[in-house]
């Protein structure tokens, strides 16, 4: 069997899915098509968007856009403030200042979160889908893989 490695797309959600207020369920690829299950919690879908890797050693330093979903079905209201406050939680997540372990169930390796550093305020994404909100924050996390 291959070994699976740890990837930045795969650290960036489990970073993301252990920030505090922030739950597993609520982190994913991409939006879950019912949107009547993260309705009252917000969703979160990370992308690597920049940064790089050291050229000596296992040290990523990708910069993550986080976007930042809310919905309320049945109304045309579009949930600006629990989007803002999705990508301002996570924001807050930076300034902790500690190392974080993230355990990837998909890798054969973990990852030891060394340090993360916002890039930027939120920003409001326009254009989104029907009466859904949207915000974006940029992220940037230095980790290493360890083994599992």
């Amino acid at each position: 069997m291959t070994f699976r490695y740890a990837t930045p797309d795969v650290v960036a959600l489990a970073w993301a899915a252990q920030a505090p207020g922030i739950v597993p369920s609520m982190v994913g690829d991409q939006l879950p098509v019912d949107n009547s299950t993260w309705a009252a919690s917000g969703f979160i879908t990370p992308t690597v968007s920049g940064g790089g890797a050291n050229a000596y050693y296992r040290l990523d330093q990708p910069v993550v856009t986080l976007q930042c979903w809310a919905c309320r079905p049945g109304t045309d209201l579009a949930p600006w403030g629990k989007a803002g406050n999705l990508a301002e939680t996570l924001r807050a997540a930076t300034y902790l200042n500690r190392p974080v372990f993230v355990s990837l169930s998909t890798c054969d390796e973990n990852a030891r979160v060394l340090s993360s550093s916002v890039v930027g305020s939120p920003r409001k994404v326009y254009g989104d889908i029907g009466d859904y909100a949207a915000f974006t924050v940029d992220v940037q996390l230095h980790w290493v893989p360890i083994p599992q």
